[in-house]
């Protein structure tokens, strides 16, 4: 089962969120392919908790910052993880 996650009902204060250095900054062919997946094959709501695992580096801060549980976030990630992990090596076979 699905969990959907209602990000417009959550704000996050901006004084509590401070992006690091951008996650995906790397120029290598890998780097871009998983980038094309998940800006192109995932959907804003799926998007936005990857970005967000990918900053925060933890599933707990991610969990706080959104306030929801943390079996929730361990749910999707594990999810959003499994679909990008089988696009990418479909796209590297077809490649």
């Amino acid at each position: 089962m699905r969990v959907q996650l209602k990000f417009d009902a959550i704000e996050i204060p901006y004084q509590d969120y401070e992006p690091h250095d951008d996650p995906f900054d790397d120029d290598e062919e890998s780097v871009r392919l998983l980038k094309s997946i998940i800006f192109n094959n995932l959907s804003h709501e799926d998007r936005s908790l990857m970005i967000l695992y990918a900053d925060c580096q933890s599933m707990r801060k991610v969990a706080d910052s959104l306030n929801i549980s943390l079996g929730t976030v361990q749910v999707n990630l594990n999810r959003i993880k499994k679909f990008i992990q089988n696009k990418y090596n479909e796209l590297k076979r077809n490649s």
